[in-house]
């Protein structure tokens, strides 16, 4: 009886032990797979919020060393306008990491494109803002500013 009960706890460690370590196996990939997701993910965020930050930047460093003045003397045309754009990519170019730079070459199969829309509504945000502070100093309150302000 002894030997039986040892050939058969040997015949369900047979079938058992391979049927098991698939299981640990498709458990361990897919942890891994969530595992690289997460990192994938929160990397992404983290060059999207630095590719962000310098397009503000880049945007807000061009309307004061160059728009300004040009707006001061009345001379912002349309060349004056395309020039700001340039600089203000120039800037952006400069500004970020290579990983970001790789990032977003990979991410987007138009990149220009991308970057010329965040730019956009960088300067469009940029104007709401310094517009909703004019008012705000002028003593109108921000939910008294008109839908024009941004416009």
């Amino acid at each position: 009886m002894e030997i039986m009960v040892k050939e058969l706890f040997q015949c369900l460690a047979c079938v058992c032990v391979p049927v098991l370590l698939v299981f640990v196996q498709k458990i361990g990939k897919k942890a891994v797979e969530q595992m690289q997701e997460k990192t994938n993910s929160e990397t992404a965020k983290r060059h999207m919020d630095e590719i962000w930050t310098a397009i503000e930047t880049a945007v807000k460093a061009t309307n004061q060393t160059y728009v300004d003045n040009l707006k001061y003397d009345d001379a912002f045309d349309k060349a004056a306008q395309k020039e700001a754009k340039e600089r203000a990519k120039e800037k952006f170019w400069k500004m970020i990491s290579d990983g970001a730079k790789s990032y977003l070459l990979m991410a987007y199969t138009d990149f220009n494109v991308f970057v010329d829309q965040a730019l956009e509504k960088a300067v469009a945000d940029a104007k709401i803002e310094k517009q909703g502070t004019i008012m705000v100093s002028e003593g109108i309150l921000a939910d008294e500013v008109p839908d024009e302000a941004g416009k």
